[in-house]
């Protein structure tokens, strides 16, 4: 019972369309690729140092640091739309002003006698008085507007004209 189950022997077993590769990688395209990349880098750099000379002006060194004092008296501002310092503090104080205009009496337009009155008592109106609504309208007035012509079984008013 000792004995140990050998391996069965696969040296048959050979699919010939799969295999490794038996040559290493050519170095002579890695090599020239790496040249060629870097005299890319080192073009690129002069061509934009000649760019950074051309836009700079005459006498500006390419080393020379200016601190913001020295270009600005005072700091430029930023075009509209500017950042909210505190945008949370910002909202607290807009949801205050609206709230008061909410539970105020207060003028909307004093010349033309408009005001606006708080929520609460517009809500008690509306619920004694209700809501205005329009008188109806005959819907073939809008028929007309629309020029979708007579309603069925019914003449239009060009043709009554024509009949008189």
């Amino acid at each position: 019972m000792s004995e140990q189950p050998h391996a069965p022997d696969l040296s048959g077993l050979r699919n010939p369309g799969v295999d490794y590769e038996r040559s290493d990688a050519a170095i002579r395209p890695i090599i020239w690729f790496l040249v060629i990349l870097a005299i890319a880098g080192v073009l690129i750099q002069l061509l934009l140092v000649g760019i950074y000379k051309h836009f700079a002006g005459p006498g500006v060194s390419l080393y020379e640091r200016q601190t913001f004092g020295s270009v600005y008296s005072t700091p430029p501002v930023p075009p509209e739309p500017r950042l909210q310092p505190d945008p949370v503090a910002e909202n607290d104080q807009m949801r205050e002003s609206e709230e008061q205009r909410l539970h105020t009496y207060g003028w909307v337009d004093q010349q033309a006698g408009t005001a606006h009155i708080p929520i609460d008592r517009a809500m008690d109106l509306v619920a004694q008085r209700g809501i205005p609504a329009r008188p109806p309208q005959p819907a073939t007035q809008f028929r007309e507007q629309l020029n979708l012509g007579a309603p069925a079984g019914t003449t239009a008013p060009a043709a009554k004209a024509e009949k008189k």
